[in-house]
């Protein structure tokens, strides 16, 4: 099944308004995708974007939603795909990240990781299929984690829900065959925090040494990756794409 041309696609981005979500939307408009932007929280940035991409003549369209609740996520695929029209790519990017050491986990933040990180993507994608499936070029991409195959201490609920978002990507690959595509990237350090500089914070120069290419990413690689899978070989699936200049291969 070939994949249409990036600019005949209509794709659902979660978590679309911020960090590495952000650049991928900008990156896919670039390339002339409609786009449907998830947001929660940060309606100044996603309505920004908006209105800068229909200033380009590229269609896009808002849609604000608390991944949480079990309620929306159906609801978000339907008036999405109501909205710009008949989506042909769903991106799972929208995931909550802090550290939880693990005697202080509280069932709430157990919740709020497997909610957000796992059950989200599970019934987006659920959905997608059920009104995708046969459309040419249609594919689910989901973000998954390097440290979705590795131990990263204080942080269990996250990397469980990651491990567990690596397979729902292989096996969805599986159900889903031949009718749509389902792809992870698994990004490593490609986003850098505001008050990072790799030229005098210690901490981060000790983690670009473990890292065998000697330098971070940057969003773009996450972004460009995805148009990639988007618009390239149609015979890919199933597979996660690490981007993290071999870092998962090294021990520390």
């Amino acid at each position: 099944m070939n994949s249409p041309h990036l600019s005949e696609q209509r794709i659902l981005i979660t978590g679309a308004a911020a960090r590495v979500g952000k650049t991928v939307a900008h990156y896919l408009a670039d390339c002339g995708c409609t786009l449907a932007i998830h947001y929660h929280t940060n309606d100044q940035s996603a309505r920004s974007m908006r209105d800068e991409f229909r200033d380009r003549n590229i269609r896009c369209e808002i849609f604000q939603a608390d991944l949480s609740r079990f309620d929306t996520l159906h609801n978000l695929v339907d008036r999405a795909e109501d909205a710009v029209g008949p989506l042909t790519g769903l991106i799972n990017n929208a995931a909550i990240w802090h550290p939880t050491p693990f005697k202080d986990v509280t069932h709430r933040d157990w919740n709020r990781f497997f909610n957000i990180n796992l059950r989200a993507p599970f019934f987006l994608a659920q959905r997608f299929a059920q009104i995708a499936d046969g459309r040419p070029g249609a594919q689910i991409i989901n973000m998954v984690d390097i440290f979705a195959r590795r131990p990263l201490s204080e942080y269990s609920p996250y990397g469980m829900t990651k491990a567990a978002l690596h397979y729902m990507t292989e096996v969805l690959a599986t159900e889903l065959a031949p009718g749509i595509r389902v792809n992870g990237i698994a990004p490593g350090v490609v986003l850098l925090g505001e008050d990072e500089d790799p030229d005098t914070d210690e901490e981060l120069q000790k983690l670009q040494r473990q890292i065998p290419l000697g330098f971070h990413g940057s969003p773009d690689d996450v972004a460009q990756t995805i148009a990639f899978l988007l618009s390239g070989p149609s015979y890919i699936t199933g597979e996660v794409i690490a981007i993290d200049g071999a870092r998962r291969h090294i021990t520390v």
